[in-house]
């Protein structure tokens, strides 16, 4: 009888037990399993980032119309057309924080760059609209896209400028840029490739947005690259390759988020708009409908610009991967920068 329950024993702890096999199995569909719901999570955590860019810039369209209420309808403009400080290309930062550095309360940034004076403020927009709305905001943080890994890297490495008495001294480059039409004279877009800026200031205009021709058409804010994407295409025809960073907003593949005039937001498919022919590229004559949609040249703006790619605080190609037709770049029209006819333009066929 010992014996046999000695053997019963046995048996029975033999089998609650794993043998290699079965334990292979369950390895192997362990293994099965995360790589069927990796990739899952994954795209579900992008999808929850591009929404929440979406609402960033739905945000920043509704802080844009706001000001407007406060500014007898005008879009944001912070150049002086009768210069104050010396010169109109200034941008002038009201400061909370005076010292006696700065015992009027101002910082002043230029914007200089020759041949399209003013036009980089595009970028740095939300920034200064933000500290409109309320001081002390230079750094808030809904001007960065959840994607941007080059803005948000260069915002947290640079602490500094969010706190403290330098908090609002920098405005910040962020996500989702604004149209230089805005405070634009539309004329300067009327032809295919727009006129360079005049530095004194006779390009530049206090639109109001009652003047925009098109509400429902006319882009006002745009993300700077479609962040949902990891690769885009670098030419066209023969010549295309893919190449491993985002789409830039202009680029064929890219369909960014974009901010109307009327107030919306929306998705802009440029593999349409770059279907309705560029004559930079199919030199056929166009149909006046067609070239109402073709914006007034291309996105060129120069490395030298652009900035040093070893300098946190400015661009930087290298960095950025801004498609500028430099730097083993392609330079697409620039959709929604220059729309034909500015202000009274369009840039979506509604």
């Amino acid at each position: 009888m010992k014996g046999t329950n000695s053997r019963a024993r046995s048996s029975g702890s033999s089998r609650s037990g794993f043998t290699l096999i079965e334990l292979l199995v369950v390895i192997a569909i362990i293994a099965l399993l995360v790589g069927i719901l990796l990739p899952a999570l994954g795209q579900a955590r992008e999808a929850a980032r591009r929404m929440v860019s979406g609402a960033n810039l739905k945000s920043l369209n509704t802080v844009t119309h706001s000001y407007a209420l406060e500014h007898k309808d005008s879009f944001p403009n912070p150049f002086d057309t009768s210069p104050s400080y010396g010169v109109p290309w200034y941008c002038v930062i009201p400061q909370q924080n005076q010292n006696s550095a700065n015992p009027g309360g101002l910082g002043v940034w230029q914007f200089n760059d020759a041949g399209m004076f003013t036009e980089m403020f595009s970028p740095h927009w939300a920034s200064l609209m933000m500290n409109y709305i309320s001081e002390g905001q230079l750094s808030n943080a809904i001007m960065f896209a959840p994607g941007d890994i080059a803005a948000l890297t260069l915002y947290n490495q640079h602490p500094e400028y969010r706190t403290g008495d330098n908090r609002d001294s920098y405005i910040w480059p962020g996500s989702y840029w604004i149209s230089p039409t805005v405070w634009m004279k539309p004329d300067r877009y009327a032809g295919a490739l727009r006129t360079v800026v005049n530095p004194t200031g006779s390009h530049w205009a206090r639109n109001r947005i009652d003047s925009v021709s098109s509400p429902s058409a006319k882009v006002v804010l745009f993300e700077r690259f479609d962040f949902g994407q990891k690769t885009r295409r670098s030419g066209l025809g023969g010549s295309a390759s893919r190449v491993a960073a985002p789409p830039q907003w202009n680029n064929p593949d890219a369909k960014p988020y974009v901010g109307l005039a009327d107030g919306s937001a929306d998705v802009a498919k440029l593999s349409e708009l770059h279907s309705r022919g560029n004559p930079a590229w199919t030199p056929v004559p166009q149909p006046e409908a067609l070239r109402d949609f073709q914006p007034s040249g291309e996105w060129r703006v120069s490395d030298t610009i652009l900035g040093d790619p070893n300098n946190p605080f400015s661009y930087g190609l290298g960095r950025d991967n801004l498609e500028n037709g430099m730097s083993g770049t392609s330079a697409w029209p620039a959709f929604f920068w220059a729309t034909r006819n500015g202000i009274k333009g369009r840039d979506i066929n509604r």
